[in-house]
């Protein structure tokens, strides 16, 4: 008996058992000595009477250890058995946390590519915004520019370049330019000076002098010929008092005081 008592758990599996499962239990703790221990329970012969129920409790309680190891082992197995369940789950909830992420990050991608798609779009359709105002602006000032130039024309036409020009003599660039102007006195010597050249010119002979009436005749009537000819803005039956108008303003012409009469020379 002595010899079975000496055997027990050795000290490495004592230590590691009290590691996990600390007990208050005097048969657990490692400095248990069962000499002592029965000495201590059975001091005498007379208390080796006893033994029985001694015996009888260890047995019970050796049977409720063991039930306690079974429901243990129990709950150990169900629980790793459970464990192993929620890893899978938990495997799959991070299979699916990954795909995911995965597809958020390819919606991630895909809304960045058409973000700059639409701010490409955005930058077109603002540089078209641009040259189109640049363009109505280009084609309302050409619109003004031709409407300036064709009542410029008809004006002139009419020998009313006084009128187009009135109102920009309090402009300072046209006055300073109207001052450059030679004065009247200046002008009228310029026509008087045109009588001796129409004398040079018959004496140069009467074939030179046709050549140039022709040539002049051509230029004043130039303007005539642009608005009362074929495709004129003034052809047609409907300008009749327009055209006997624009012959009656030759007479303001200075320069006929240095043209003869006809059948005058």
């Amino acid at each position: 008996m002595d010899r079975l008592l000496r055997r027990g758990p050795g000290p490495a599996s004592t230590a590691t058992a009290m590691d996990v499962l600390p007990s208050e239990d005097l048969l657990d703790r490692p400095e248990f000595d069962a000499r002592e221990f029965i000495n201590r329970n059975f001091p005498d012969e007379q208390s080796l009477g006893d033994i029985g129920d001694f015996v009888s409790g260890l047995r019970g309680r050796m049977k409720e250890l063991d039930d306690s190891l079974s429901r243990a082992s129990q709950d150990q197995s169900l629980a790793a058995h459970q464990a192993l369940l929620d890893l899978k789950e938990a495997k799959t909830a991070s299979q699916q946390l990954f795909h995911k992420i995965h597809d958020i990050r390819g919606k991630a991608e895909q809304s960045e590519v058409m973000v700059q798609e639409i701010c490409r779009d955005i930058k077109q359709l603002d540089y078209a915004k641009r040259h189109l105002q640049t363009t109505l602006t280009a084609l309302k000032r050409l619109h003004m520019l031709v409407i300036a130039v064709d009542q410029l024309e008809f004006m002139s036409s009419q020998q009313l370049g006084g009128q187009i020009f009135a109102d920009f003599r309090s402009i300072g660039p046209m006055e300073s330019l109207e001052d450059n102007f030679p004065s009247e006195e200046e002008r009228q010597a310029v026509f008087a000076n045109l009588s001796a050249a129409r004398a040079a010119v018959d004496a140069l002979g009467k074939a030179t002098r046709e050549k140039l009436v022709h040539l002049f005749c051509d230029e004043q009537l130039m303007s005539y010929e642009r608005l009362y000819g074929d495709g004129g803005e003034c052809a047609g039956l409907h300008q009749a008092e327009t055209r006997y108008k624009w012959f009656y303003n030759l007479d303001d012409m200075p320069w006929l005081s240095a043209v003869p009469a006809p059948g005058s020379g």
